[in-house]
């Protein structure tokens, strides 16, 4: 898809297997935590390795790593994680 693009363009440039690292934040809601739930049931492997709350408990900072086999891996993550409800930045 275009709107992945530049990211696989630069993925391509890396060895995999290949230790990738996402951090996602959105609202603190039962609706996003449940997307979160989901994601790491679709994607096994992917491991979280911290959890840091807002100082109002708001939001929610999430840091997961990835060992993928593909540049597609990390994209299809990608990919699910937009359409989770409450996301407000994926990193």
């Amino acid at each position: 898809m275009p709107e992945y693009q530049r990211l696989r363009e630069l993925l391509t440039r890396e060895t995999f297997p290949h230790t990738f690292i996402f951090k996602f934040i959105g609202k603190n809601t039962p609706d996003f935590n449940q997307g979160i739930r989901h994601l790491q049931e679709i994607f096994p492997t992917l491991v979280l390795q911290s959890t840091r709350k807002s100082t109002h408990e708001k939001q929610i900072s999430l840091t997961f790593v990835l060992n993928a086999s593909s540049p597609e891996a990390i994209i299809e993550v990608y990919r699910s994680i937009s359409k989770t409800p409450d996301i407000l930045l994926i990193l």
